[in-house]
C-alpha cells in the first residue's frame, strides 16, 4: 500500500510533455469505479432507509435515532481501519460498511419498537428503557 502511495506521489510530480497525458488504467481504474459505485449505493441506501423508517414509525425522531446508530457504527469502522492501518478505499470494506448499516438499522428498529410497546404498559419511562435494554441486549451484541 505504501509503495502505491509513493508511486502516485512521484507520478504527480512527473513533468509530462505537451500532447501527452498520464492516465490510470487497469486495476486502479476498476477500483476507482467500484469505490465510486459503492459511495453512491451507500447514499441511495441511506435515503431509502430514511423514507422507509419515516413511513414505518410515522416519526422523524425515531428515524433519526435509528440512523444515528448507523453514523456511530460507520465511525467505529473508520476508527478500526485507522487503528489497524488498513485502507478504506477497498471494495471489501465498502461492502462491509453497507452490510453493517443494514444490520444496525435492523437491530435498532427492533429496539425502538420494543421500547414503544413497553412504554405503553410501563408507567415509568426509565423502567421501559431498562426492560428494553435487558430484553434486546443479547441480539444487539450478536
Amino acid at each position: 500500500m505504501r509503495a502505491k502511495v509513493r508511486f502516485f506521489a512521484r507520478l504527480a510530480e512527473l513533468a509530462v510533455p505537451a500532447g501527452y497525458e498520464v492516465r490510470y488504467a487497469g486495476e486502479k481504474e476498476e477500483e476507482d469505479k467500484a469505490t465510486a459505485f459503492l459511495g453512491k449505493a451507500f447514499g441511495y441506501a441511506i435515503i431509502l432507509i430514511i423514507a422507509i423508517l419515516v413511513t414505518q414509525f410515522n416519526s422523524f425522531y425515531s428515524a433519526f435515532l435509528i440512523l444515528s446508530a448507523v453514523v456511530m457504527s460507520t465511525a467505529g469502522v473508520l476508527l478500526g481501519l485507522l487503528i489497524t492501518g488498513q485502507p478504506f478505499g477497498t471494495i471489501m470494506s465498502g461492502v462491509g460498511v453497507i452490510a453493517l448499516a443494514g444490520i444496525v438499522v435492523n437491530n435498532n428498529i427492533v429496539l425502538i419498537d420494543t421500547y414503544d410497546r413497553l412504554k405503553l404498559t410501563e408507567p415509568d419511562p426509565m423502567l421501559a428503557i431498562l426492560r428494553t435494554g435487558a430484553q434486546r441486549l443479547r441480539p444487539v451484541l450478536l
